[in-house]
C-alpha cells in the first residue's frame, strides 16, 4: 500500500527497500506453505510395508550435513537396523530434527545421534537419542514445542512446524518422539518400530 500510494515521491533506495521486504516476506510465505503441505502429508500419512536400513540412512545424512558444515555424529552398536518406515519418511523426520538443532543452536552447533535396539513389552523399537550442544529448551517452552506454529526461531526462518511433522510421521508408523531432560542442549528421543 505504501508503494502504491507514495511510489512517485520515494527515492530509488526507499523503493528498493520496500521491494526487498516484499521479496523476503514472499520467500517466508513460500517456506510456510511448503511446511504446511509437509505437515498435512504427515498428518494423513498411511504407513505401508516399507522398510529402511536406518543406519545406512543416518550415515548418509551425516555426510550430507557435514558437507553443509553441520557436524552430525552417529553412534550405534548395531551393524544393521531395519525399521518399519520408508526411506523418505525416515529421512524427513531426521532432517527435520537436524534442521531444528541448526536453527536453534546457531552456527557451529554439533548434533549427536545415538541409536540402540530396545525391547518393549509389545515390540522391538529402534530408539534414537538426538541431542545437540546448543542453548537447550527453556522450562517455559518444554510443553509447547510440539504445537504447530510454536517457534522461538522465527527470525532465522523457523515455522514452528518441524517437530509437529516429525511427531505426525512417527505416530503414523507406530513410533513416538519425546523431549528428555538434558544437562546441555536439547535431547529428543525417537522410537521407530523394527
Amino acid at each position: 500500500e505504501i508503494l502504491k500510494d507514495h511510489y512517485q515521491g520515494m527515492s530509488k533506495n526507499e523503493r528498493e527497500g520496500f521491494l526487498g521486504i516484499i521479496d523476503s516476506e514472499t520467500e517466508r510465505l513460500d517456506r510456510m506453505v511448503r511446511r504446511l503441505l509437509d505437515l498435512a502429508r504427515a498428518d494423513t500419512f498411511t504407513a505401508g510395508e516399507e522398510q529402511t536400513d536406518a543406519l545406512e540412512s543416518l550415515e548418509s545424512m551425516a555426510r550430507r550435513y557435514f558437507d553443509q558444515s553441520v557436524p552430525v555424529v552417529v553412534e550405534c552398536s548395531e551393524i544393521a537396523v531395519y525399521i518399519k518406515m520408508g526411506h523418505e519418511a525416515f529421512e524427513s523426520a531426521i532432517s527435520n530434527m537436524i534442521e531444528n538443532a541448526r536453527q536453534h543452536g546457531g552456527a557451529g552447533v554439533r548434533v549427536q545421534i545415538r541409536g540402540r535396539v530396545v525391547e518393549l513389552a509389545d515390540n522391538r523399537v529402534f530408539e534414537l537419542d538426538i541431542c545437540d550442544d546448543g542453548p537447550g529448551i527453556s522450562e517455559g517452552n518444554r510443553e509447547k514445542i510440539f504445537r504447530p506454529f510454536f517457534t522461538t526461531a522465527r527470525e532465522t526462518g523457523g515455522s514452528g512446524l518441524g517437530l509437529s511433522i516429525v511427531q505426525a510421521l512417527l505416530q503414523a508408523h507406530g513410533g513416538s518422539i519425546s523431549l528428555e531432560p538434558s544437562d546441555k542442549g536439547a535431547l529428543f528421543r525417537l522410537r521407530v518400530p523394527m
